[in-house]
């Protein structure tokens, strides 16, 4: 796909940890998948963090230290929460099998779970960060989460146009010269 925009589709309200969801484009012709990771996902992810977002994208997406050696082991901690139903990790692939999006609930079971929200450089501006905010509330809702917490900074200009597309309520709150904007609560309903 060369430009357009994309949707998510196929969540239907039943288990997020096991579902799966097509990524269509407009037209409806199938663009990727969404599905929960898996073990070995580890080697996916750091290619989507080391290749797939730039420099300027890793910083605005810190939760993980994309760079350093302990990458590897920091994923798989990851991996095992979400396969321990604790936090709620999704990657988002191409036709391909290649990661172009990454979405997590950190501490799912909490009544407000924290999100991160990361889309390939080579995907931003074709609607696949707003299809996977969407996804990710509808999948919240689905366990009983009502809101989702976000942190961004104020200079993620892009980040903080997608999530209004998630019916999101954003309050930026000023902090004196911080450079990252304090917790932002994401309302779902």
């Amino acid at each position: 796909m060369v430009g357009g925009k994309v949707k998510a589709s196929g969540f239907a309200g039943d288990d997020p940890w096991q579902s799966q969801c097509e990524l269509t484009s407009i037209d409806g012709s199938l663009v990727g998948t969404v599905r929960p990771v898996k073990k070995g996902d580890e080697v996916l992810l750091t290619r989507f963090g080391r290749e797939g977002l730039s420099a300027e994208s890793r910083g605005k997406f810190e939760c993980y230290k994309w760079m350093s050696g302990e990458l590897t082991q920091e994923l798989q901690a990851a991996i095992e929460l979400s396969l321990e139903r604790r936090d709620l990790h999704l990657v988002a692939l191409d036709d391909a099998s290649k990661a172009i999006g990454y979405v997590f609930l950190w501490a799912a079971s909490d009544a407000i779970p924290e999100l991160g929200l990361a889309v390939a450089d080579a995907w931003q501006g074709r609607g696949l960060g707003p299809a996977l905010l969407k996804l990710v509330a509808a999948m919240g809702q689905a366990v009983g989460r009502q809101a989702l917490e976000l942190t961004t900074m104020k200079l993620n200009t892009r980040a903080l146009s997608v999530y209004p597309h998630g019916r999101a309520e954003i309050r930026l709150l000023s902090r004196g010269s911080a450079a990252a904007a304090p917790p932002q609560k994401t309302s779902t309903g």
